[in-house]
């Protein structure tokens, strides 16, 4: 993607990688340890990190949603590299706007056997299906879609450290794949990509 030129004022998008770094970081509570010097003793550092308080619930809960944004906007700014390929770096973030939650969730229903899409996308869907790199990211986009629905609005929900940490790994390897160049150059990536692209040009 195009970065803006230095003599412009660098705008702040929202980075993938930061969020997953952040959902981790809730999740665990594990600070970057900085010394000069030679590494302490390992019970020095384990010393360290007894003494961190443990995560609570409600950062469990945030490690989970960050980690669903993280592969949303990984998703969403491949889809706008792809369908503005000669779009500038601004152009290409304001065209990732478009695209809501659904958006994603829909196609990604699709692409797991877990919805029926409208007959005029079946080829499209079918090749998705087809590509094991992209039913790793739909599987993934649609059980974060989940987790997150249940940690930001389900009282009742529970989740705890193991929970949240398999989120983010999921939502790791899944972002790791979906922004990898070959994913929008196969068949079944680029057919992913313009479902999104006909979500949001279809929707209301």
């Amino acid at each position: 993607m195009t970065e803006p030129s230095p003599d412009r004022p660098r705008p702040f998008p929202i980075r993938p990688g930061d969020l997953l770094q952040h959902a981790r970081t809730a999740a665990v509570h594990y600070p970057a340890l900085v010394y000069s010097g030679d590494a302490p003793p390992a019970e020095e550092i384990a010393r360290v990190l007894a003494g961190l308080p443990f995560p609570s619930e409600a950062d469990f809960r945030r490690a989970v949603s960050a980690a669903y944004y993280a592969l949303f906007h990984a998703v969403t700014l491949q889809a706008a590299a792809f369908l503005v390929p000669g779009g500038g770096f601004s152009e290409r973030y304001r065209y990732a706007r478009r695209f809501e939650h659904r958006d994603v969730r829909n196609v990604s229903l699709w692409v797991t056997d877990s919805g029926r899409p409208p007959e005029r996308l079946a080829g499209m869907v079918e090749l998705a299906r087809a590509e094991p790199q992209v039913r790793v990211v739909a599987t993934a986009a649609r059980l974060l879609d989940n987790e997150r629905r249940a940690a930001d609005y389900d009282h009742f929900a529970e989740f705890t450290q193991n929970r949240a940490l398999r989120a983010v790994n999921r939502a790791d390897q899944a972002v790791e794949l979906a922004e990898r160049p070959a994913f929008a150059q196969g068949s079944g990536g680029r057919a992913f990509l313009r479902l999104l692209a006909e979500q949001a040009r279809t929707r209301p």
